[in-house]
């Protein structure tokens, strides 16, 4: 049987930047954050490059676990955790980045807990 070749791995990496940008658009929605242009620049900035980004690292990542002699699945599977890993990075960037901007509503408005928690009960 043979393994698929990187057309998966880019696909995983895709399905997982289009997760970040939902989460993003939550995110925003939940803090009231920018103004109604900002599902407009998710959707035609951040979700192309995002996926190009998420594409190229999954794909780098793929190429040099294959070099180092691991089976092909390893190697994709490898491939879209590099790419999971730097899209939770970039997340947590952009929450970091938006403290002062969620937290001018009064006490615990910029707490994070409100809003894990409106993701899970979902």
């Amino acid at each position: 049987m043979r393994w698929p070749t990187g057309g998966l791995t880019a696909l995983g990496a895709a399905v997982f930047a289009l997760g970040f940008v939902v989460l993003v658009g939550r995110y925003y929605a939940f803090y009231r954050l920018g103004g109604g242009g900002v599902a407009m620049g998710l959707l035609l900035v951040v979700l192309p490059a995002a996926t190009l980004v998420a594409c190229a690292v999954a794909l780098l990542a793929r190429r040099r676990v294959l070099g180092r002699g691991a089976s092909v699945l390893r190697a994709s599977l490898s491939g879209v955790a590099a790419a999971a890993l730097l899209l939770a990075l970039l997340f947590s960037l952009e929450v970091w980045r938006t403290t002062a901007m969620r937290s001018g509503e009064g006490i615990g408005a910029g707490d994070l807990a409100p809003f894990v928690r409106s993701l899970v009960s979902r």
